[in-house]
């Protein structure tokens, strides 16, 4: 039995596009469909954009995490996703596990006939997320490299947004997320490492099609109103494609970024005028001289309602990417941080 992307059953979060009738198209990572369905077989009607790298849907089932692997063309596919659970109700969630590698159209689900469906019910609290890699979860399960560089030849297998500590912090305070992150972004434009470091998070924060080279489409930010935002970058404001690297030192370009900064929160306030806004960096390594600027532009801003946190081996911690147990570590403290602080979407 198909059960159709348009069916009212299912839930959705993320920035999704549905320009195309009885479809929709995921762009961000850990953008998701979630449905619960009788049976025991299910599978998933895609068709997949290739862009580089391996491309691969996530997807959990009473709570296992799982990922397969999609097909190369852009024609339509059933990609099974399992064929021999009870014959039960079971929670099943539909995602997009890695960046830019791909986007694909999210046409339904297979499942067995007479299946019996329910919807998922989402939280209440909702957060917004602008981030880069670790946001993304890029290389996050390469397990055994952990507080070391990434393993060579990776090509996107180990990436799963499921496991970034922007994804983690959502579940930790049972909260619905849109995580807007794009590995290797910055925030300004020509900065960075996304899209050759032409394009910047300034660019594309309020795109729903982040995709230069697929064509952008506008976000409406009335259609989702956090009560947090979360604001994790600076990893990869340092590098410049076209010249020597940015230094945050110097006192002109740190004014520069600076502005550009304080432009940004300022955007966001003025589509979220009673969000709490949380600053910070990861553990990555990285110059404490990007986190003293954050710093500088929190004081600056002069929000009441703008928060800074510093996670207990910021920029210290590894040279790679953080893997999922560096991930937890970062969502751990950053879901205390915004309990203790008393934030909207905390409150019982």
């Amino acid at each position: 039995m198909f059960i159709g992307a348009d069916n009212v059953l299912f839930s959705y979060m993320g920035r999704l596009d549905k320009s195309e009738e009885n479809s929709y198209t995921f762009y961000y990572a850990g953008s998701m469909a979630l449905i619960k369905c009788s049976g025991k077989s299910f599978a998933v009607r895609v068709r997949n954009h290739h862009l580089h790298s391996v491309p691969q849907i996530g997807f959990v089932i009473d709570g296992v995490v799982k990922k397969a692997d999609l097909p190369y063309d852009d024609a339509i596919h059933d990609i099974t996703l399992c064929d021999n659970l009870d014959d039960a109700m079971h929670e099943i969630i539909i995602y997009k596990s890695h960046g830019a590698h791909n986007y694909f159209d999210f046409f339904g689900i297979i499942c067995d006939d007479n299946a019996k469906l329910e919807k998922c019910v989402l939280p209440e609290r909702k957060i917004e997320w602008y981030g880069d890699s670790v946001s993304v979860g890029e290389v996050c399960e390469a397990e055994d490299c952990c507080a070391a560089h990434d393993p060579e030849g990776h090509n996107g297998r180990f990436d799963n947004s499921w496991y970034s500590f922007a994804m983690q912090t959502a579940r930790l305070l049972n909260s619905q997320i849109h995580n807007i992150a794009q590995g290797g972004i910055a925030l300004r434009d020509n900065t960075g490492y996304y899209d050759s470091g032409k394009v910047g998070l300034e660019t594309v924060y309020n795109k729903t099609c982040y995709l230069p080279h697929i064509g952008y489409t506008e976000w409406d930010f009335s259609k989702y109103i956090p009560d947090v935002v979360v604001i994790a970058i600076g990893q990869n404001d340092t590098h410049n494609e076209f010249g020597d690297d940015f230094d945050i030192e110097n006192p002109e370009y740190r004014k520069i970024w600076k502005n550009a900064y304080l432009d940004f929160l300022k955007n966001l306030r003025s589509h979220y005028p009673d969000a709490y806004f949380v600053l910070c960096t990861t553990v990555l390594m990285h110059s404490i001289e990007w986190d003293k600027a954050i710093d500088e532009v929190k004081e600056k801003s002069g929000d009441s309602k703008i928060y800074r946190i510093y996670f207990s081996r910021n920029g210290k911690a590894t040279p790679g990417h953080p893997r999922i147990s560096e991930q937890t570590e970062m969502a751990r403290e950053l879901a205390q941080f915004i309990q203790a602080s008393g934030m909207t979407c905390c409150e019982k």
